[in-house]
């Protein structure tokens, strides 16, 4: 075994509307969860693309949210466990320990690490920062995902424990350098591409930079257009799910 954690929560949600959208971040905390193909029974995601076999449950470095409360003061009391969407709320692991194709034991389930999470506009909401999303990108702070291997149940207090790393150099904390930091290095793009593992959405972005030359422009992801904070004040997704 090379590195396990306790798992001090799990959450999940249904989509609500909230701000000038609609959201499952505001997930709440269950004791236990069976736990599919496609995640977590029960959970919901607003759009098709935030789910799906690649996507199956979000783990959040609880750690985080210290350095940005202390990054973002005003918005300190809203960093919380559980306020960035995570399914599993754990301490101790993190992008800069866990490597893409990790092979996890959560309960009686087997996972494994697909992705980054590529974080979007609706952290910006979340927390009425309209900066905080480009930190948390820049900073590859936004958490990652697992593909289901064996489903099972998850019960809160299991531990959860890496099984197998067939690819210890490659740490989530790099494949987000190359991502979202060092962008035209195609040597280490096309390793990246021999990942099995590393889901498919991370892959079509190397292709496409191999095959152009070019790099993304992922402003419109990472914010909506509108640095008012006043958009943010009037609704929280957590006063949305209320109503």
């Amino acid at each position: 075994m090379i590195q396990s954690a306790t798992i001090s929560e799990l959450r999940l949600a249904k989509v609500v509307p909230c701000f000038t959208f609609h959201s499952a971040i505001d997930k709440q905390p269950v004791a236990h969860c069976q736990v599919a193909s496609e995640g977590m029974v029960g959970d919901e995601q607003a759009e098709l693309f935030h789910g799906g076999p690649d996507r199956a449950l979000l783990q959040f470095e609880t750690k985080h949210y210290s350095a940005l409360a202390v990054r973002f003061p005003d918005a300190a009391e809203r960093f919380v466990p559980g306020s960035f969407g995570e399914n599993l709320v754990v301490a101790g692991m993190s992008e800069a320990t866990m490597c893409i194709g990790d092979k996890v034991h959560a309960g009686s389930a087997v996972l494994e690490v697909a992705q980054p999470r590529l974080p979007c506009f609706k952290l910006n909401y979340q927390f009425r920062e309209p900066e905080l999303s480009r930190h948390v990108q820049d900073h590859g702070m936004g958490g990652w995902f697992y593909r289901v291997l064996e489903g099972g149940l998850i019960t809160s207090g299991d531990t959860i424990a890496v099984i197998e790393r067939p690819y210890p150099q490659w740490t989530l904390a790099r494949v987000q350098h190359y991502l979202n930091i060092e962008l035209q290095n195609h040597e280490l793009m096309a390793q990246l591409l021999l990942l099995e593992p590393l889901a498919e959405q991370i892959k079509k972005v190397f292709r496409r930079r191999l095959a152009t030359g070019l790099t993304e422009d992922w402003s419109g992801r990472l914010s909506d257009g509108n640095p008012n904070l006043n958009i943010y004040e009037k609704t929280s997704v957590t006063d949305a799910a209320k109503n």
